[in-house]
């Protein structure tokens, strides 16, 4: 929360005004103003509010600077006013223990609720969204790109006289490698566009500018694609060799928990539970951030020094330490690099969200030295990130990660019967805001339909993930935002000819679904689906073997302070006795707002909710708190 010195000075003024002249009642003074400055910002501007609205069940708000448009809803809302029962049957919410059982394992790690209590406060849902287009810089024209690759450039508005006086241009862009990750470059010379009829560019990536009869820049975009001759080109090198190959697609969501996931993805979620996706709910992270948590699925290392329990380091074998970081090491194990001398066409598709990030592009990664892949999009996400302001969410009146999920989903068509690699990495979007998975929601779910009609499920394991869940907003305040944040979404779909060559391996993966699991058991499974063997670098089992009941945290190089293992307490009155006190403190606030509320008529009363903890969880209250 920001702030608002403007806001503190007026609210200073007026209480100047009782004149209040002595030290401690200044101190008192200003004490008041701030305390009502962070309720002022809390209650005006938080889009999930604490208090029942009865006039007006949606909330609207618009940032500054800003085209993204949206309408919020408190979490009570949902199931009476928003999303019909049968869109939200509550079977899709349930895990699934057929096979095996949570509280099996010697780790109890906890079986949330998608709607544990203490969220209440801190869960909002985004029921509509708009971009806004911004016409004034379009100078009247209208620039689409279709599926297949095509540019159509037309009329943006019927007052739109003549395209006669506009030219547009398409240039190649290229670059944004290391040591100059920041910045794409433009090859070779400008093509003059077609106006009212489609065209196609090939090329992977470019530029269209347009100008009017002053030469003044009306419209300027980037655009990516999969051009036909470089198709054709790899679907020739990376045909089928052996009936037991298969191809993997891989969609990262930034900052998403699988809880999150259920409760802002009902659409997909339903989809994935109808078409065979196993979700593990024992699936916890190893690290805290992105590149530490994906670099142990992508080669089965960590990054370090890292520390498993205190005095205890993981051993070096399988740690990327500094020097291996600075001499690129780390770029040599990635599984992107090693599919492609198997003859896989692949793919890196990876949302930087700022120019000078990305993933493996910050901290002491320097980024790529060369291309990672046949396809590697960031010339282009530079181009938005640079030019077109996509850090506010919008394109050109389009949601911008639409576009990146576009590059996801016709990558996997375009190769369905052809040995690919696809990671696609979506960080913007969902990176600072838990709500905003649900914006995603329609397209993943529309994608995963294209996918199924088209035979995009036929030869290619999908996977749909987090890296970790939300680190950043209030969700933290919570018990269940930090177990949350532990347990990341995690979500596999086999090919039917996959599970009829493998029952077996099917099978122990659906009992796993329920065992305390780690990225280096992602990383092993994905090794042998692959290479046909598991990696004996590296820690983990793959998830098609027997995962041990008695597993713990330290077995597979899960920190201590990320550990979601519970502890048995025996005397819960310690327990008890802080509940109590919580409990007067709610009642206290609970009077207090209803007290300077009730002249309110839009608001009805309200009273702090809370349950008791019957297990105390000991490392997860006191991460983070470092």
């Amino acid at each position: 929360m920001t702030l608002s010195f403007s806001k503190f000075e007026k609210i200073l003024r007026v209480l100047n005004v009782l004149k209040w002249q002595t030290s401690r009642h200044r101190a008192v003074l200003i004490a008041v103003a701030i305390s009502t400055v962070l309720l002022w910002n809390f209650f005006s501007f938080n889009p999930t509010l604490s208090i029942s609205l009865a006039c007006n069940t949606s909330l609207s708000f618009e940032e500054d600077n800003i085209e993204l448009q949206t309408t919020t809803y408190p979490e009570r809302f949902i199931n009476d006013t928003l999303i019909s029962l049968d869109e939200l049957h509550e079977e899709i919410f349930k895990a699934s223990f057929k096979t095996s059982h949570p509280y099996e394992n010697q780790c109890k790690f906890p079986v949330l609720k998608k709607d544990e209590k203490d969220l209440f406060r801190h869960v909002g849902h985004y029921a509509q969204t708009r971009c806004v287009k911004p016409r004034a810089k379009m100078g009247g024209i209208t620039v689409k790109q279709y599926d297949s690759g095509e540019i159509l450039i037309g009329k943006g508005f019927p007052f739109t006289n003549s395209l006669q006086d506009i030219k547009c241009y398409a240039r190649e862009i290229s670059g944004t490698l290391a040591p100059n990750i920041k910045y794409f470059r433009y090859v070779g010379k400008k093509i003059e566009l077609p106006k009212n009829k489609p065209f196609y560019i090939d090329k992977v990536q470019f530029s269209v500018e347009c100008r009017n009869k002053r030469n003044t820049l009306i419209y300027t975009n980037a655009f990516a694609t999969f051009p036909k001759k470089k198709v054709a080109r790899h679907q020739q090198n990376s045909a089928f060799t052996k009936d037991n190959q298969f191809s993997i697609s891989i969609l990262v969501l930034d900052s998403t928990s699988r809880n999150q996931f259920y409760r802002h993805a009902p659409k997909t979620l339903k989809f994935m539970k109808e078409n065979g996706f196993k979700i593990l709910w024992g699936y916890n992270k190893v690290a805290d951030n992105s590149a530490v948590n994906l670099m142990p699925i992508l080669t089965g290392m960590t990054i370090g020094p890292a520390f498993d329990y205190p005095g205890r380091v993981v051993p070096l074998n399988l740690t990327f330490l500094e020097r291996d970081l600075l001499n690129r090491k780390w770029e040599k194990e990635l599984f992107i690099k090693r599919v492609k001398e198997l003859g896989y066409t692949t793919m890196w598709n990876d949302d930087i969200m700022v120019t000078k990030l990305g993933l493996f592009s910050y901290g002491l990664f320097k980024g790529f030295l060369r291309p990672p892949a046949d396809f590697y999009f960031r010339p282009f996400y530079s181009y938005l990130y640079s030019k077109k302001n996509a850090r506010f969410h919008c394109v050109e009146g389009e949601l911008a990660s639409r576009r990146y999920l576009k590059l996801w989903k016709n990558f996997a068509l375009k190769f369905r019967n052809h040995s690919h690699f696809g990671f696609t990495f979506l960080t913007a979007l969902t990176h600072d805001d838990p709500a905003a998975v649900g914006l995603l929601d329609p397209d993943i779910y529309h994608s995963l339909e294209d996918l199924k009609k088209s035979g995009g499920f036929e030869n290619t394991i999908h996977i749909i993930m987090g890296d970790h869940g939300h680190r950043i907003r209030s969700i933290q305040k919570t018990y269940t935002g930090r177990l949350e944040e532990r347990m990341p979404l995690f979500s596999i779909r086999f090919p039917k000819r996959f599970k009829k060559l493998y029952p077996e391996k099917v099978r122990k993966l659906e009992e796993n679904q329920n065992r305390l699991v780690s990225n280096y058991d992602i990383h092993q499974t994905l090794h042998e689906v692959l290479f046909g063997d598991l990696n004996t670098k590296t820690r983990g089992t793959s998830l098609f073997q027997d995962i041990p009941l008695n597993r713990t945290c330290t077995d597979i190089l899960i920190p201590q302070n990320h550990c979601t293992c519970m502890e048995k307490v025996e005397d819960t009155s310690k327990v008890r006795a802080k509940h109590n006190i919580a409990t007067k403190i709610d009642a206290l606030l609970s009077d207090y707002i209803n007290s300077t509320t009730s002249e309110m008529p839009c608001v009805h009363n309200y009273t702090f909710n809370r349950i008791p903890t019957i297990k105390i969880l000991k490392k997860v209250s006191n991460a983070g708190r470092q």
